[in-house]
């Protein structure tokens, strides 16, 4: 049988896909470079060629998962509405009111506890700087009211996340979903200082 060859794209997202699928389903600590390789078909060398080691390869994993939802956010961000409009797009973009968690990372799980904890953290740096931009457009707007946009979208973004996280199961459901949605909008309301006929959600 002929040996294929593929393109270097091609294999590697060969391997990100491989790896997601073993990843979610054992646990990254769970799952050796070499059942990666039986899942692919390709011998060792071929991986090492791409990746120099099987954490480098769970970090292009995750970024990948993040690269679309970071770009989806920057453009809503970008977008010619107020600034409450604008937190109220990304916050619905990045905590979605419930539905199917597909390839969903659950937070509860050991398995996964490495790779929620890497995921989260590169989550934060994808977003804290577009909701802080959001934020401190609010302040200019006048409808915020903080000295410290920055610290206070971080704060904000951590505890949401946090929170969320914790109750990973509630918030698949739509109906409990948005019902803890606009609880965590009225804490933001207050948070950023808006008035009593303005909320997020």
């Amino acid at each position: 049988m002929p040996r294929i060859v593929k393109q270097a794209e091609e294999r590697r997202s060969e391997l990100m896909d491989a790896a997601e699928r073993l990843f979610v389903r054992d646990g990254y600590e769970h799952v050796p470079v070499s059942g990666i390789l039986q899942e692919v078909g390709i011998a060792k060398g071929t991986f090492y060629h791409h990746f120099a080691s099987k954490e480098e390869l769970l970090h292009a994993v995750l970024e990948r998962r993040l690269a679309e939802l970071g770009k989806k956010a920057r453009e809503m961000a970008g977008l010619k509405l107020d600034a409450v409009m604008k937190l109220r797009a990304v916050l619905s973009l990045l905590f979605p009111t419930g539905g199917d968690t597909g390839m969903a990372l659950q937070p509860e799980d050991d398995k996964h506890a490495l790779m929620h904890l890497k995921l989260t953290q590169m989550f934060y740096r994808e977003v804290e700087p577009v909701l802080a931009a959001v934020t401190e457009q609010g302040v200019r707007e006048g409808v915020f009211v903080t000295d410290s946009p920055e610290d206070v979208t971080q704060i904000l973004l951590r505890g949401i996340t946090s929170y969320t996280s914790i109750h990973y199961r509630e918030m698949t459901d739509p109906m409990e979903a948005r019902r803890k949605l606009a609880v965590i909008g009225k804490v933001l309301s207050r948070v950023l200082g808006m008035k009593e006929d303005q909320s997020i959600f």
